[in-house]
């Protein structure tokens, strides 16, 4: 890519373009007081009434530019009523939007509460039957080891009962042999 395309270069209209002649003059508004009352003639009476109409000129180009102005400036002030007009009735759309809310609010407020309250009721429940079950099983436990507990004492009296059997038979087996 060249430099040349990105510099920016200023383009200046060509000949006889209006851009480049000067606006045209009004001659209503550009009189000067030079141009209307100089030289002043010998006449009073005629300078008088180049014044006069000097003045007059001056004046009612002045009047109708202050009427211009005044005319703008109150389709300016009717504009801004409008849009004061139109924020008004946005603010008061929103006003009871958020009033809307608010009650809403209360409403989900209250809701929020009942569902909060139902949780802590129902994590209450399940920890109690996790209590319970784990007491069921300690329960259990204990009652598996008492049966245990109850058979291995069956089996060493079975035992014992073997073992003195034994014992009784040894002993008259000794005894009868004279020993």
């Amino acid at each position: 890519m060249s430099e040349d395309r990105d510099k920016r270069r200023p383009r200046t209209p060509p000949v006889g373009v209006r851009a480049q002649t000067a606006a045209p003059v009004d001659d209503s508004l550009s009189l000067s007081w030079d141009h209307d009352v100089t030289p002043l003639p010998d006449d009073p009476r005629l300078a008088m009434a180049r014044m006069d109409r000097r003045v007059k000129i001056t004046g009612q180009a002045a009047i109708d530019r202050f009427d211009l102005m005044r005319t703008q400036v109150a389709g300016d002030v009717r504009d801004v009523h409008l849009r004061i007009d139109v924020l008004s009735s946005r603010l008061a759309q929103m006003a009871e939007s958020t009033a809307a809310v608010v009650g809403k609010l209360d409403v989900l407020m209250q809701d929020r509460e009942e569902i909060s309250v139902v949780r802590l009721e129902t994590a209450r429940t399940e920890l109690e039957i996790r209590k319970s079950r784990a007491i069921a099983e300690v329960g259990e436990d204990r009652a598996q080891r008492a049966h245990r507990r109850k058979i291995m004492l069956r089996v060493l009296a079975g035992a014992l009962a073997g073992v003195s059997a034994v014992w009784a038979a040894v002993s008259t087996l000794l005894l009868a042999r004279g020993c």
